[in-house]
């Protein structure tokens, strides 16, 4: 179909400019590090202690729920949330099966708890940008690139949603993405809301390296270093 294959190019570009943006981020990133101290060598167990914590920061949202315990829930669960519907999705290029699934259990995880997630992402992320707007201090330092960023993943969600709320038809769908790597449906969703979460989606992900998700990682490293500089002094104060 002429309108998947410009579908393609589009997700094929929005993905070249993701990994070129990343590169770059890093290399800005690794250039501001590179007058850093001179530092203790840790050893084995002392970066996998450093990894450790790191993993619990980002796994527990231990930062956010240091300084408030209900959007640090509320970001958790986000943040969770979104992680599940990514391995869901995950299912349609053929990383995993649900074989072994079969009557309720199938209709279970494959129908009503993706479709309970995708409203349940909308919600929290609406809910999200609502605490920001009310907040006055928030809302000051509400930049064009956290509305935009909010409209990409509520939009993003939403047609995603719609996907699973107005199916086109009950025929195998499939779409290939890039060689190699193809979307394989057992129905066909409705193209409208298919081509829309496709293009959003798409925007986002080549929006993403200089978008303020890139917190993502920023948060990752600064967490790894801050761990790393607190085992160092550790080693040098023992």
């Amino acid at each position: 179909m002429q309108s998947l294959t410009a579908l393609t190019i589009v997700a094929q570009a929005s993905l070249l400019i993701f990994i070129v943006g990343s590169l770059y981020r890093l290399a800005k990133w690794l250039r501001g590090s590179s007058g850093s101290s001179h530092s203790s060598p840790l050893g084995f167990g002392g970066w996998l202690k450093v990894l450790f914590n790191a993993a619990l920061d980002l796994a527990l949202m231990r930062k956010v729920f240091r300084s408030n315990v209900a959007l640090g829930f509320v970001v958790w669960l986000m943040h969770m949330t979104a992680l599940a519907l990514i391995i869901g999705h995950t299912r349609a290029f053929g990383l995993w099966s649900a074989e072994s699934l079969s009557g309720w259990m199938k209709w279970l995880m494959l129908e009503l708890v993706p479709t309970t997630l995708g409203w349940l992402l909308f919600i929290l992320i609406l809910a999200l940008l609502l605490r920001r707007l009310r907040n006055p201090i928030s809302r000051r330092l509400f930049t064009f690139s956290d509305g935009l960023l909010y409209a990409l993943l509520l939009l993003g969600v939403l047609c995603g949603n719609l996907m699973r709320a107005l199916p086109a038809s009950h025929e195998p769908f499939t779409w290939q993405v890039l060689p190699g790597l193809t979307l394989s449906l057992e129905h066909t969703p409705n193209l409208t809301a298919f081509t829309l979460h496709v293009l959003i989606l798409s925007a986002l992900l080549a929006y993403l390296p200089f978008s303020p998700l890139i917190h993502i990682a920023s948060g990752v490293i600064s967490s790894i270093l801050h761990y790393k500089w607190r085992a160092e002094s550790f080693k040098r104060g023992g």
